[in-house]
């Protein structure tokens, strides 16, 4: 391991970090008073884990009220559950661009094959809590853009407004559930709110045209 003159951290308890966590929650704790490991910041004479907290809400709640599973388990069904969204993006986007079906559907499984290669090969790997943290966070934010999607395709005049509103309330909600999984894809949002003014504006300029 290459650290580049970084902290040396060889801590093979790193898997269980979120289930400590959890467990603190279900005790009404926010850290601990020894540090059992890597990765938790000291403050005010506690040890809190510095990672999103939300994939520990996510499996101590799934824990609690359907069945016992492992962190690791978890992960790997996030990360299943992320290749399939990058697909449904793929397939959004083909369609959007009107690519020939044929073409579009060998196209989507090679940039498919690449992605799963990239992130989620490197990901799966481990299952830490670095790892779970952004398969999380990933997991989350290209929920949000699939729906994102569909919001920026749609016409925005024949759209009813409550609709729109649950859509975009629903989009806020992944960002936010991605934001508490990986505190730094908080910056993912303002391409979101790029786009969302510059569809808004564009939709405004047509009304005034009219």
């Amino acid at each position: 391991v290459n650290t580049q003159g970084t902290f040396v951290l060889q801590d093979y308890r790193q898997g269980s970090y979120y289930t400590q966590l959890a467990l603190l929650f279900k005790q009404g704790q926010l850290g601990f008073h020894d540090t059992i490991g890597g990765d938790w910041a000291f403050f005010n004479g506690k040890y809190y884990l510095y990672h999103g907290p939300f994939p520990a809400l996510v499996w101590l709640f799934i824990r609690t009220y359907f069945r016992e599973l492992s962190m690791s388990f978890l992960s790997l069904s996030m990360l299943v559950t992320n290749l399939f969204i990058f697909y449904l993006i793929a397939r959004k986007v083909s369609f959007i661009a009107e690519f020939e079906e044929s073409k579009a559907r060998i196209l989507r499984f090679v940039i498919l094959i690449i992605y799963g290669l990239g992130l989620p090969y490197y990901l799966a790997g481990k299952m830490f809590v670095y790892e779970t943290s952004i398969t999380f966070g990933s997991t989350f934010m290209l929920a949000a853009l699939l729906f994102f999607l569909s919001y920026l395709v749609n016409d925005s005049k024949k759209q009813d407004l409550v609709k729109t509103g649950f859509q975009l309330a629903g989009i806020g909600l992944l960002i936010s559930f991605a934001f508490l999984s990986r505190i730094n894809l908080l910056l993912a949002f303002i391409p979101f709110l790029l786009a969302f003014v510059w569809k808004e504006w564009n939709v405004n300029k047509e009304k005034i045209r009219n």
